[in-house]
């Protein structure tokens, strides 16, 4: 009866120790997950950062370039009113000249 008593304390023993070694290894995996993934996470942080900083710079770049093109579309709005103006005047002319040719003879 003794003898059976210390087989079964050392299959209990070897069992607990393998337990424990299982669970070592699956803390072990866990960890180096966890360690992976921190880093993977960083990362795409780090990207995303840099992406937002980018996209921040580009919004500048496209109020900068609106109020551009703001001052140039009123610099055209003048231009076309000047244009319009001229053409008018252009056209007077241009009627007062067939208006002489009417009267004046041809050959």
């Amino acid at each position: 009866m003794l003898l059976s008593v210390w087989v079964a304390l050392a299959v209990a023993v070897v069992v607990v120790a393998l337990g424990a070694g299982l669970a070592g290894l699956r803390a072990l995996r866990g960890w180096r997950a966890f360690r992976a993934t921190s880093a993977a996470i960083s990362d795409g942080l780090a990207a995303l950062t840099a992406s937002a900083a980018a996209t921040t710079e580009r919004a500048t770049t496209a109020v900068a370039r609106s109020d551009d093109v703001l001052a140039a579309s009123t610099r055209l709005e003048r231009s076309l009113a000047e244009l319009a103006v001229l053409r008018r005047a252009a056209d007077r002319v241009s009627a007062s000249a067939r208006l002489v040719r009417a009267v004046v003879p041809r050959k």
